[in-house]
């Protein structure tokens, strides 16, 4: 798949919480082919010994040396996406959602690669085995890809708009005004303000 739908998908899938996640997982998305395709391109552009050229076509993965096809095997290998997510879930003691775009982009490259170009390598080191897929390319691929993102990120638009929209009108219903605007809710604002007040006010910088 194409990286810009990949960064898309990623964000939508896991990383609709807030903006942050959303841009991080559009940047686990987009990594694994900037950290193999974008390595490749760069040795190419610095001319790196036994490098193909970019002659009016793009040379597949089998016509870069071994160690340069190692970049494309380790991003692109579910292998690896589970022993670094393994890692990181044993370091943070918590599933690291935005990471499992990662997982997400091989998971979608796997059916939309074709042994002509960049086969995807999902069991790398373990096998060699690849799926001759159907090229991200081609109108059967990405002509779905596109309207089916169009269609996400509208319902995704359309629930944010509705939500935010159901909060203005339970805060505008008489009866939420006590809580509010009462004794209880002024009381309990003032307190946090007087917190605030006094974290700043004790605030000594370092000399």
């Amino acid at each position: 798949m194409d990286v810009l739908s990949h960064g898309l998908w990623g964000g939508v899938v896991f990383g609709r919480e807030n903006k942050r996640a959303f841009l991080c997982a559009v940047a686990f998305s987009v990594l694994p082919d900037l950290l193999s395709e974008g390595v490749l391109l760069l040795l190419v552009l610095l001319g790196a010994e036994g490098m193909p050229k970019f002659e009016g076509r793009h040379p597949n993965i089998t016509e870069f040396p071994g160690y340069a096809q190692g970049f494309y095997d380790f991003t692109h290998s579910l292998v690896a996406f589970g022993l670094v997510s393994a890692a990181v879930c044993l370091l943070l003691r918590r599933i690291f959602r935005p990471l499992l775009a990662w997982g997400l982009h091989i998971l979608i490259d796997i059916p939309t690669h074709s042994v002509a170009l960049f086969p995807t390598p999902f069991l790398w080191p373990v096998s060699d085995f690849k799926i001759n897929g159907i090229g991200w390319a081609s109108p059967v691929i990405l002509v779905p890809d596109i309207a089916l993102l169009i269609v996400v990120y509208a319902i995704w638009v359309v629930r944010n708009a509705a939500g935010k929209s159901r909060a203005c009108l339970r805060w505008a219903q008489p009866s939420s005004w006590p809580r509010w605007f009462g004794f209880r809710g002024v009381r309990r604002r003032s307190w946090w303000l007087v917190r605030k007040i006094r974290k700043i006010t004790s605030f000594v910088p370092p000399r």
